[in-house]
Order: structure tokens, then C-alpha cells, then sequence
């Protein structure tokens, strides 16, 4: 598109999903091959989100949406902490104890520990809640003119102001029991 200049791209989008194998049909699928128009497998018909899709890099939440960091370091995690906790993902402004509380209160299956099923479950996640298409005029491939950008562009900027945040874990009252 001509008009891909106007927007400022800082958006941090790098999946790799072509070739790569169905999760569900395993040897079924000889790799993923994008359907024409539907995010879908035009080998195996399964949703583009059951193979194996990965960053090409290292992506937080943050860099995805392409939002600047904010100045309240306990509002930031940086990817070399998460690392060394051994996640691919952690809520900011928690102590390691805090964060092993809070691992331990998910199914063991969407912990986002390193190398796990829980890694793999929250990329997925990432992807279905935020698709590159949502994110970034270039992977919209129907917008046609200037106009229709500018209105995916107000979207966006709606969409983060009004409708998204990144949350944070706060400690809730312990709750006492009381007999009859």
C-alpha cells in the first residue's frame, strides 16, 4: 500500500507459522500453508493457532502492542528477569515468592514456564487476543485507500486507550471460615 507510510510502525510482530507442523493432526499435516482468505491450514483445514506458531523473537505484551514503557520501574518486567525466573511471561512488581504463588494457583498446563506446554499455551493465547491483522495496517490486506487506514488507525488508538490495559496482580484479603 502507498499509504503505509503515514503510520508510524512500532509494533514488534515476528511469528513464524509457515511449515510449521498441525499440533492436532500431527503426521496428517506436512506443515502449515496459509488458506488464501481464512486464517486457516489449506492442508489440514485446522485453525492457523493448532500448529506451531512461535516469536521469531522474544515478545512481551508490551512490545507486541508496540506501547513505549512507562517510567514506574514496578510497572516493567524486563525479558532478562523473566528469563532468569525461567518463564516466558511473569506479572510485573512481584517478589519471587509472590510469583511462585501465583504460578501455583494455574493448571500446570498453562504455566508459562520455559519449555512447557504452558509456553506454547500463552503464545497461543497472545495470538488469538491479539492478531497481527488488529495490530498493524500492513497485515491488513482489505484496507484499500487512505481513508480506510485512517479509520483502522482511530480503532487502534480507541482500542488502546479505552478497551485495553495490562493488569497486575494484587494480594486479596486471606479469607476466614466461619462455623456454625
Amino acid at each position: 500500500m502507498d499509504f503505509d507510510s503515514q503510520e508510524k510502525e512500532d509494533v514488534v510482530i515476528q511469528e513464524v507459522d509457515e511449515g510449521q507442523p498441525c499440533l492436532a493432526c500431527g503426521d496428517g499435516c506436512h506443515g502449515f500453508t496459509r488458506h488464501k482468505w481464512r486464517s486457516s491450514c489449506s492442508m489440514c483445514k485446522c485453525p492457523r493457532e493448532l500448529h506451531d506458531i512461535y516469536n521469531e523473537n522474544f515478545v512481551n505484551v508490551r512490545d507486541r502492542l508496540g506501547w513505549k514503557r512507562q517510567d514506574d520501574p514496578s510497572s516493567q518486567v524486563t525479558k532478562e528477569d523473566t528469563l532468569r525466573r525461567g518463564y516466558t511471561w511473569v506479572p510485573p512488581g512481584l517478589s519471587n515468592e509472590q510469583l511462585e504463588e501465583y504460578m501455583d494457583q494455574l493448571p500446570n498446563h498453562k504455566i508459562p514456564r520455559l519449555g512447557t506446554p504452558g509456553e506454547k499455551y500463552r503464545d497461543i493465547q497472545l495470538i488469538r487476543q491479539l492478531p497481527k491483522q488488529d495490530l498493524s495496517a500492513q497485515y491488513c490486506r482489505m484496507l484499500r485507500s487512505a481513508l480506510e487506514v485512517k479509520e483502522y488507525n482511530i480503532f487502534r488508538e480507541l482500542r488502546d486507550s479505552i478497551a485495553m490495559d495490562i493488569g497486575f496482580v494484587k494480594e486479596s484479603p486471606a479469607l476466614t471460615v466461619t462455623t456454625k
